[in-house]
C-alpha cells in the first residue's frame, strides 16, 4: 500500500499525468452533453413526427368525413354545427403546433448554452495546454544543452544518482543510460584491439622468418644459376649453327612458300574457269528446257488450229444445208404462188422460214469469221514462238563456244601446273638435305642439354621449396590484412 502511494503521490507531482486526467474529465463531460443533445433531438423528431400524424387525421377528417356529415345535416336543417366544428378542429391544431414550437425550444435552450461553454472552455484548454507544451520543451531543451557540454568537455560520468536525478525525465534517463552502454561497449573494442595487435605482432614475427629462410634459399639458388649461366653459353653456340641452318631452311621455305601461292593462284584460276563452264552450262540446260516448254507449247497451237479448222468445216457444211433448204422454199413458194394467185395466204409462212432460216445463216457466219480469227491469232502465236525457240538455239551455240573457249584456257593451266609441280619437287630435295643437316646439329644440342637438365631438376626442387615458403607468405600476409581489415573497421566504429 505504501508503495502504491508512493507512486499516486510522484505521478500525482507530475504535471503531465495531472494534465492527462483533465484532459480525460474533460473529454467524459463533453460525451455526456453531446449524448443529451442527441436525445434531446431525437424526441424532439418523435413529437414532430406525431403532430404530423394528428395533422394528417385532422385533415382527413375535413376532406372526407365532414363534407358527408354536413350535406346529411343541411337536409335536416342542421348546418352550422359542422363549420363550429371545423373552426374548433383548426383552433386546436394551431395550439398543438405553438405549444410544439415552445416546447422544443425549452428543452433545447439548456443544452445549446452548456454547448457554447464547453467550446469556450476547450479554446481554454488548448491555449494551457500549448503554454504547457512551450515551458516543458524550454526546460528539457537546457537540460540537454548542459548534458551536451558535459559530455563535450567530457566531465560526465554515470553515477548510481542519476537514476534519481532523472526520474522525473525518462528521457534524459534513457540518454544516459545509452551512453553508459556506449562506454562500455567502447572499452570492449579497445580491449579487442589490443588483442589484434598482439595477433598481429606474432605474425609480423612469422613473417620475418619466413623472409630468411627464403633469402637463404635465394643465395643458394644464385649459385646454381651461375652454373646454368655456363651451360647456357655452350648452348649459345650450339643455337648459332642452328642459326645458320635456319636462315638457309627459311630462304629454301621461303621460296617453295612463293611457289605454293602462285600454284594456289593457279588453282583458283583453274576453279574459276571451271565455275564459269559449269555456270555456263546451267545457264544452257535452262535455255535447253526454255526451247523444249516453247516447243510444246507450238504444238498446242497447232492443235488449236487443226480443231478450229474442223469447226470451221462443220459450219460450212450446216451453212450447205441451210442453203438448199432456203432452196427449196423459194420453191414452193413459187408453187403456192402460182396457185393461189391473189390468195396466196402461204406466202406468208414460207417467207417467216426464210427469215429464220437467213437469222441463221448470219450467225453461222459471224462463228465462221470469230473463229478465222482465232486460227490466225493462233498462227502468229506460233509464228512468234518458232521465233523465240530459234533464238533460244542461237544462245545454245554460244554458249557452246564459250565452253570451248574455256577448255582451251583449262589446258593452257594444267600445262602450267606441271611445270610448278617440278619446281616444287625440286625444292622439297633441297629442304630434305637440310633438315638431315639440322637434325644432326639437334643431336649435339641435346648432349649439351644433358647437364643442362639435372640443374635443371634441382632448379625445380629449390623453386618448389620457394612456392611453399611463398605460399606460407601469402597465407600470414593474408592473415595480417584481415587483422588490418578488422582493426580498420573497429577505428571506424570508434
Amino acid at each position: 500500500m505504501k508503495e502504491a502511494f508512493s507512486q499516486l503521490r510522484s505521478l500525482a507531482k507530475n504535471p503531465k499525468v495531472l494534465l492527462t486526467c483533465v484532459a480525460l474529465l474533460y473529454l467524459c463531460l463533453f460525451g455526456f452533453t453531446f449524448l443529451r443533445l442527441k436525445n434531446g433531438y431525437q424526441s424532439a423528431r418523435d413529437l414532430y413526427s406525431h403532430r404530423i400524424e394528428q395533422l394528417k387525421k385532422a385533415k382527413y377528417v375535413y376532406e372526407e368525413i365532414l363534407p358527408g356529415r354536413v350535406a346529411s345535416r343541411r337536409t335536416y336543417g342542421v348546418s352550422e354545427s359542422g363549420a363550429s366544428f371545423l373552426r374548433n378542429e383548426n383552433e386546436s391544431l394551431h395550439k398543438t403546433l405553438e405549444s410544439m414550437s415552445n416546447d422544443w425550444t425549452r428543452q433545447h435552450e439548456f443544452n445549446l448554452k452548456l454547448f457554447e461553454i464547453f467550446g469556450e472552455i476547450s479554446l481554454v484548454f488548448l491555449f494551457v495546454l500549448s503554454v504547457f507544451s512551450h515551458v516543458q520543451s524550454e526546460r528539457f531543451t537546457r537540460r540537454i544543452s548542459i548534458l551536451n557540454r558535459k559530455i563535450g568537455n567530457e566531465s560526465f560520468q554515470f553515477r548510481a544518482v542519476t537514476e534519481d536525478e532523472f526520474r522525473d525525465i525518462p528521457a534524459l534517463r534513457s540518454l544516459a543510460e545509452t551512453l553508459g552502454k556506449y562506454g562500455s561497449d567502447q572499452k570492449e573494442k579497445t580491449d579487442r584491439i589490443r588483442e589484434d595487435f598482439n595477433e598481429i605482432a606474432e605474425i609480423v614475427d612469422t613473417i620475418r622468418e619466413v623472409s630468411h629462410r627464403l633469402n637463404s634459399n635465394i643465395s643458394d639458388e644464385h649459385g646454381r644459376l651461375r652454373e646454368i649461366h655456363s651451360l647456357a653459353n655452350s648452348i649459345r653456340s650450339e643455337i648459332s649453327s642452328i642459326d645458320r641452318n635456319s636462315d638457309a631452311y627459311y630462304v629454301l621455305v621461303s621460296s617453295m612458300n612463293v611457289e605454293i601461292r602462285q600454284l594456289d593462284e593457279m588453282m583458283d584460276r583453274i576453279g574459276e574457269a571451271v565455275a564459269t563452264s559449269l555456270n555456263r552450262l546451267n545457264s544452257m540446260h535452262g535455255r535447253i528446257e526454255t526451247g523444249f516448254q516453247t516447243i510444246q507449247m507450238l504444238a498446242e497451237s497447232v492443235t488449236k488450229i487443226e480443231t478450229n479448222s474442223r469447226e470451221m468445216k462443220l459450219i460450212t457444211a450446216l451453212i450447205k444445208q441451210i442453203s438448199e433448204r432456203v432452196n427449196l422454199l423459194a420453191l414452193n413458194a413459187a408453187i403456192e404462188s402460182a396457185r393461189a394467185g391473189a390468195y396466196g395466204r402461204g406466202f406468208s409462212v414460207v417467207a417467216r422460214e426464210i427469215g429464220i432460216l437467213a437469222a441463221e445463216t448470219d450467225k453461222s457466219a459471224k462463228t465462221i469469221e470469230s473463229l478465222i480469227q482465232k486460227s490466225i491469232q493462233e498462227s502468229n502465236n506460233g509464228h512468234s514462238l518458232v521465233e523465240r525457240s530459234m533464238e533460244l538455239y542461237d544462245f545454245i551455240l554460244n554458249d557452246l563456244e564459250s565452253l570451248k573457249v574455256s577448255g582451251d584456257e583449262i589446258g593452257s593451266l594444267v600445262d602450267l601446273q606441271t611445270q610448278k609441280r617440278e619446281r616444287i619437287k625440286y625444292s622439297s630435295d633441297q629442304i630434305d638435305k637440310k633438315s638431315d643437316e639440322i637434325y644432326n646439329s639437334i643431336k649435339q644440342h641435346k648432349s649439351a642439354n644433358s647437364g643442362m637438365e639435372t640443374q635443371i631438376s634441382e632448379i625445380s626442387s629449390i623453386t618448389s621449396e620457394s612456392l611453399m615458403i611463398a605460399k606460407s607468405l601469402i597465407d600470414s600476409s593474408d592473415l595480417l590484412n584481415l587483422k588490418s581489415v578488422q582493426i580498420r573497421n573497429s577505428d571506424k566504429n570508434i
